[in-house]
């Protein structure tokens, strides 16, 4: 998931053709959905520990986080830091689109519905 919220940060930066702004959607969609019924925006991911004080929701959510910075938060955000800086190597928005790409069809991510 930080991987996720990492490409959809950078790729919402990019001025994005159509084909771009199609990965853009799909990263977002496997980070939430719209629940009809409700009217809300759900997160597909919600840690079950209460160490982590809904940090990762606050990330998928785009809102800043001003909770307790407990170790596995300092983690998740060391983490997060860590990836950003190596997608940040690749050059330019048609890589790191061919990266997403191959994230997103060669690694296999399990959403569960419930």
């Amino acid at each position: 998931m930080l991987s996720l919220c990492v490409f959809r940060d950078l790729l919402k930066k990019e001025t994005l053709n159509s084909a771009q702004k199609n990965y853009l959607q799909i990263i977002e969609n496997l980070l939430y959905n719209f629940d009809i019924e409700s009217g809300e925006t759900r997160v597909r991911l919600e840690l079950q520990y209460e160490e982590s004080h809904d940090y990762l929701t606050a990330l998928i959510q785009e809102q800043p986080y001003n909770g307790v910075r407990s170790p596995s938060i300092v983690r998740m955000q060391d983490a997060y830091t860590k990836i950003l800086r190596h997608f940040q190597l690749y050059a330019g928005i048609d890589e790191l689109i061919d990266f997403a790409k191959y994230c997103l069809t060669k690694i296999e991510l399990v959403v569960i519905v419930h």
